[in-house]
């Protein structure tokens, strides 16, 4: 089951008190009413009413369609009846909340939404009428006696601004969720999806703060009924709402969530459904805002892709951090070239770290990156926000190491990560399916051994020979090794050791070259060979040995590497007849208390078992 990202929002200790107390009490809510077009309704009135801000008002309705059920209709009116009663008989607001969840709960949430804010249109819309419902009508002159409209709308100007401007930012907040809630209701619906349980509490603290801020709005707007002085408090009362609600943060989380469980899962269907790998690209990737280009060094800029180019092609994807270095992609260069012609095409798809604040000039540094790789690149990063990275994330389990899916013609996945048998095995990896990588691995299986020969071909063992592999970042353990392996001192038995010092995976520390005797130093660009060598091949055991934890190719590697990570030094120390590992500390015992077994090999034992049998109990 796949975990989607939660919209990101601190609840406050009230906030997450209200949502616990009406998630359980209203927790069958599921009663929907047409969202869409009692929205259309609320949104004209309140454009009448000068109170939206942004947009224009929705077009009138044929007046034969009545979309407004007559059941609907009541609700709506007895919600004003409710609200206005209790506001006349000074009822607290919150008592008055609970009161109408109780009258609406079976409604959903986001309908719950929509016919308070029907009520709020409603409400206001009849004051804008009496202001309007002058002329020939003698009813509508006298009512206007008896009923006094606000000030905002009347004929003072400079109160009429002073009033309006927060009521019209909070109308605009109110209705900017609302619109986002329906949004997501209908794209559920459509999808037959439920909401996450995180997505419901936004739905549950969102509805009962707008309910809660029309209510106040009401019942504020009946207590000014005596002079123009009293609306004075009316902002000021707009503003705490607006400050206590913060529908800004509700707004924010809805936008930033993107729809993630929908959308993602329109992705996953995609990718189940497709049959073709050059539509599937341009289905999940390709968009207007962020097209697929390629730098064209005949013509020295970025050309777009087309859906030839990909047709019929086995497709890697390519995925990496923003700030993807070129050491990390130069052997899948040299690996592209030689198989383009074969059917395999690279698509780059580099993903925002969110460490990294985005800015635009940073399209520039990416454009550069793009512009050293061979094949066709995103133009921009995708980052969180995007159901495409998260199915990157959850799907392909991508951290932060730059991987490869690949996929074949037809748009099936047959390698979720062949980078690691790409940058050891390279072309000879092609077309790089998990079939290949098992059938490498079968007939030529990477030993330690392999791999350093793979580098540099190691001198024939002679008997009494011992050849030491060795690394550390510690070069004063290095000294020390040195010193042990050249001064064995046996009395009956000649044992000559080689050394080769591979240096060390820490790759900020620059490994130092020491000239003692035969002893062979790597240069820098062999030893950074040999550890991603070493690490891509663990990478591409761990992916042919999942099942199979006790597997002695993929420990002994996994032993180096921990050793190089933890321990100040290692050697692996090998002769003609024994191989073993040993840590910096098993060694450093070794050699101060070498009088404790050195005798047996005086007597003819084994070196390499001399040593083993000594450090067993250390182990």
């Amino acid at each position: 089951m796949a975990k989607f990202p939660t919209p990101d929002l601190k609840y406050t200790t009230d906030e997450q008190e209200i949502i616990q107390k009406l998630e359980a009490k209203y927790e069958r809510k599921n009663r929907d009413v047409d969202n869409k077009h009692l929205m259309d309704v609320i949104k004209n009135i309140f454009h009448s009413c000068n109170l939206v801000k942004n947009g224009a008002p929705s077009p009138p309705e044929n007046a034969e369609n009545e979309l407004i059920r007559d059941d609907i209709r009541y609700i709506i009116n007895k919600l004003s009846w409710k609200i206005t009663c209790n506001s006349a008989c000074e009822m607290d607001v919150d008592e008055t909340v609970h009161e109408l969840l109780d009258f609406l709960s079976e409604f959903s949430w986001d309908a719950t939404v929509v016919l308070i804010l029907a009520v709020f249109a409603m409400n206001h819309g009849e004051l804008l009428l009496l202001k309007q419902s002058t002329g020939e009508n003698p009813i509508a002159k006298f009512l206007k006696k008896l009923k006094i409209p606000p000030p905002s709308l009347g004929s003072n100007e400079d109160l009429k601004l002073y009033v309006e401007e927060p009521l019209k930012n909070l109308v605009d907040q109110m209705l900017g969720v609302a619109e986002q809630l329906v949004q997501f209701k209908e794209q559920a619906l459509t999808q037959k999806i439920e909401l996450s349980s995180s997505v419901r509490k936004v739905f549950c603290i969102a509805a009962y703060r707008i309910l809660q801020s029309v209510v106040k709005c009401i019942s504020s707007t009946m207590e000014f009924v005596k002079s123009d002085d009293e609306y004075k408090d009316f902002p000021t009362k707009i503003q705490q709402i607006i400050r206590s609600c913060r529908f800004t943060a509700f707004g924010d989380c809805l936008k930033n969530s993107k729809f993630f469980e929908l959308e993602y899962n329109g992705v996953v269907w995609t990718f189940k459904q497709a049959n073709d790998v050059a539509k599937l690209l341009f289905n999940i990737f390709f968009a207007k805002s962020n097209p697929i280009r390629q730098f064209d060094g005949m013509i020295k800029k970025m050309k777009n892709v087309s859906l030839d180019d990909f047709q019929g092609n086995t497709v890697g994807i390519f995925i990496t951090e923003f700030n993807v270095k070129e050491d990390d992609f130069s052997v899948l260069i040299d690996t592209y070239n030689p198989v383009k012609e074969n059917g395999f095409e690279v698509l780059w798809i580099p993903v925002l770290d969110q460490s990294i604040g985005w800015k635009d000039e940073l399209l520039d540094d990416l454009e550069k990156v793009a512009r050293k790789m061979p094949w066709w690149s995103l133009t921009s990063p995708l980052s969180s926000n995007n159901p495409v990275w998260w199915y990157i994330k959850q799907d392909w389990q991508f951290e932060r190491t730059p991987m490869l899916v690949v996929l074949d013609k037809y748009a099936k996945v047959i390698h979720t990560n062949a980078l690691p048998m790409v940058n050891y095995w390279r072309e000879e990896a092609f077309p790089f399916s998990m079939e290949t990588e098992t059938k490498l691995w079968r007939e030529n299986s990477p030993t330690i051994i392999k791999i350093i020969e793979k580098i540099q071909p190691l001198p024939q063992i002679k008997q009494g020979e011992i050849i030491c592999v060795y690394g550390s970042h510690d070069m004063s353990w290095v000294h020390d090794f040195l010193y042990f392996t050249n001064h064995l001192e046996m009395k009956d038995a000649e044992v000559k050791t080689i050394t080769i010092y591979v240096g060390t995976n820490r790759r900020k520390q620059k490994s130092q070259k020491l000239e003692t005797g035969n002893n062979i130093f790597w240069s820098e660009d062999m030893i950074l060979r040999f550890w991603r060598d070493l690490e891509n091949v663990a990478a591409s055991k761990m992916i042919q040995s999942r099942e199979n934890s006790v597997d002695a190719i993929k420990n002994e590697i996994e032993t180096i590497l921990s050793y190089d990570d933890k321990e100040e030094g290692w050697a692996l120390m090998f002769n003609e007849s024994s191989k073993f590992i040993f840590s910096g500390k098993q060694l450093k015992y070794c050699w101060e208390n070498k009088k404790d077994w050195i005798e047996k090999v005086n007597k003819g034992e084994d070196i390499m078992n001399a040593i083993t049998e000594y450090l067993q109990p250390l182990k």
